[in-house]
C-alpha cells in the first residue's frame, strides 16, 4: 500500500547506510557494488536521504497512471509495487523475479525495484566492495544510498548520475593544500538531491528524468504509447488510423 505525503515524512533512515555504484550490464538488468565509506560520509549521505523523505512531505502524492507527469517541485510520481520483501529476503542465485505480477504496464518497473533490493541485501550479507581500479575505470549508471527505514523496510536513494563526471574527459585533477598537487586517486562527487526512493512496495519519484533513464527505457515506457497517441488526437485537430498507430508503437519498440 502506497504511503502518504505525511507517512514518508515521519519515516526515519537508520544507521546501517551504505552506498552502491550501479550500471547496467544489459537493456533488462541492474547491477551494482558498494563502496567501503568513512564514519563521516556516511552521516553525510544518511543526512541526504533523511532530506529527501522530508522532501516527499512537501509535495503532492501523484499516482503513476498513464503518461508518467509532474508538477516540477510540487508533485512525486508513486509507483505501487507487489510486496518485494520476499525477494529482498531471500535472494535469487539466479536473477528470478518476484512470483507476484504488478498492474499492467508495471511489469519492468517491479523487475528493477527487485533487483535494487537484490543489491542492498547482498550487499549487507557479504559486502564485495569495489577496488580502486574498479572505481577507476568503471562507468557508473547512478549511485545509491541504501539504508533501513524506521518502519523495517530496505530502501535505495538514488541518483540518476555518473559520480566520476566532469572529471575524464582531457582534464586532470588536482588539489591545493599549500601547493598545488595532482589526485591520482578516484574521486567521486554525489548531490544532495534524490531522484527515486525505491522500497519493496513504493517507488516514489522526485525526478522523471531519472525515470526515464532507469525505467522508460524497457517495456514500462512502450506501454503507455497507446495512452500517449490518445492524448496526442485529443489535443490535436488530426486523426491517427491503426495503421498508423502500429507503426508508432512498432517504432517505439525497436527503438526506445
Amino acid at each position: 500500500m502506497a504511503r502518504s505525503p505525511a507517512e514518508w515524512a515521519a519515516l526515519s533512515v537508520g544507521e546501517d547506510v551504505g552506498l552502491l555504484l550501479g550500471w547496467r550490464p544489459g537493456r533488462d538488468r541492474l547491477e551494482g557494488r558498494p563502496v567501503e565509506i568513512a564514519a563521516d560520509v556516511r552521516d553525510l549521505l544518511r543526512e541526504t536521504a533523511q532530506e529527501s523523505l522530508a522532501e516527499l512531505g512537501r509535495r503532492g502524492r501523484r499516482p503513476l497512471s498513464g503518461v508518467p507527469a509532474l508538477e516540477p517541485g510540487e508533485e512525486y510520481l508513486s509507483v505501487e509495487l507487489p510486496d518485494l520483501r520476499r525477494v529482498a529476503s531471500t535472494g535469487d542465485a539466479d536473477g528470478g523475479l518476484p512470483e507476484a505480477v504488478p498492474p499492467d504496464g508495471d511489469a519492468d518497473a517491479t523487475e528493477v525495484a527487485a533487483d535494487l533490493l537484490r543489491l542492498i541485501e547482498a550487499a549487507r550479507r557479504d559486502p564485495d566492495y569495489l577496488e580502486r581500479s574498479q572505481i577507476a575505470d568503471g562507468h557508473f549508471l547512478f549511485h545509491a544510498v541504501t539504508g533501513t527505514l524506521s518502519d523495517g523496510e530496505p530502501a535505495a536513494f538514488v541518483r540518476q548520475t555518473n559520480p566520476k563526471r566532469g572529471l575524464e574527459t582531457g582534464r586532470f585533477v588536482t588539489a591545493y593544500r599549500n601547493t598545488l598537487s595532482r589526485v591520482d586517486d578516484p574521486v567521486l562527487v554525489f548531490d544532495e538531491d534524490v531522484d527515486l526512493i525505491v522500497t519493496p512496495t513504493e517507488i516514489a519519484v522526485l525526478g522523471l528524468t531519472a525515470f526515464d533513464r532507469l525505467f522508460a527505457d524497457l517495456d514500462l515506457a512502450v506501454a503507455q504509447v497507446p495512452a500517449s497517441l490518445d492524448r496526442v488526437v485529443e489535443a490535436l485537430p488530426l486523426e491517427l488510423p491503426e495503421t498508423v498507430r502500429g507503426v508508432i508503437v512498432d517504432a517505439t519498440r525497436g527503438r526506445r
